[in-house]
């Protein structure tokens, strides 16, 4: 039995995504654990307090949240919600940890375990915890509509970078909208070739996967943007915290887009660093199936168990 602390998404305003519904928090409390769930955890997404009483939850106050002995949410904590944590307690969460140096730092200056939910994989490298297609599909669909209200008319030339978990869907769900999509390679976006490739985008999309290497090294600058449709739009679903866009940096739920001015024009961008926010029910829904087998393994042999059962787990945890 172990004591397990359910956090409030609060990075933003727009965020309402909680990180375990009210359902999975029952099976965690039939297991014998005590469940602590942050007041008002669920409260933007219809979900009262009460709900998580009635499947057997404790409604408990930030600072008794993350004194338990697991903390689960979404999106890495505060540093003053880290100073709450006590030593040797385990924080699961998103962390991205190759773009986020100053937050490892901080984890182990405070010997706090995390298990960093977007590196746990399966023998195949692929991530078990994961929204590629539902950010996509709302990254898409947030694109075009502002597409829409900006120039009053449907986009059709699409250019996207990259052809991995994100950008497969990304061109699929582009597709079911209308568009002509361009998918571009590492040799498209090499200065050789990129300018001709951008040269008929509606909207340009960045889907690729950064290397650490690689981060902050730009594949397009400021000025090849003025190469693209004078009506256009640069979707990022990368920027985290460094795009290969020169002009890109990441944007948030409550404040989505940005202009950036290049000679005369002023050219859109949107970055938004929580796509799958954009879809609050579905997105919690499907963390919180991936992620329930995992906290409930941790629950019943404790860490050091459940990394010797699932050795995989080792790759995601980022130790004290």
């Amino acid at each position: 039995m172990m004591i397990i602390g359910v956090a409030r998404e609060n990075r933003e305003k727009n965020e309402r995504r909680v990180v375990l519904l009210p359902k999975y928090v029952k099976t965690l409390v039939e297991d014998g654990n005590i469940v602590l769930v942050e007041k008002n955890a669920g409260e933007k997404l219809g979900i009262n307090d009460q709900e998580y009483e009635k499947n057997g939850a404790k409604i408990s106050l930030r600072n008794d949240v993350y004194c338990a002995e697991i903390v689960l949410r979404i999106r890495a904590p505060t540093l003053e919600e880290l100073k709450m944590m006590k030593k040797g307690s385990l924080l699961v969460c998103m962390v991205h940890r190759d773009n986020h140096p100053e937050l490892i730092k901080e984890f182990r200056r405070r010997e706090i375990n995390v298990l960093e939910l977007n590196e746990i994989k399966n023998d195949e490298g692929k991530r078990l915890i994961e929204a590629f297609a539902l950010s996509a599909s709302e990254g898409i669909k947030a694109g075009f509509d502002l597409f829409q209200k900006l120039y009053k008319k449907i986009p059709v030339r699409v250019v996207i970078m990259g052809y991995g978990n994100i950008a497969q869907p990304a061109i699929a769900a582009a597709c079911r909208l209308g568009a002509v999509v361009k998918v571009l390679g590492r040799k498209q976006t090499s200065r050789r070739f990129i300018k001709d490739n951008l040269r008929e985008a509606e909207i340009l999309i960045n889907a690729t996967y950064r290397k650490p290497e690689e981060i902050g090294k730009y594949l397009i600058k400021k000025e090849d943007l003025l190469v693209m449709d004078k009506n256009s739009l640069i979707l990022d679903f990368s920027a985290d915290p460094i795009s290969c866009i020169e002009t890109c940096h990441p944007t948030s739920l409550d404040n989505p887009y940005y202009f950036v001015s290049v000679n005369q024009r002023r050219i859109p961008h949107m970055c938004i660093y929580s796509l799958p926010g954009l879809s609050p029910l579905k997105c919690s829904k499907r963390y919180g199936r991936q992620i329930l087998p995992i906290i409930r393994l941790i629950a019943k042999i404790g860490l050091t168990g459940a990394l010797n059962k699932q050795p995989n787990l080792n790759r995601a945890l980022i130790k004290i």
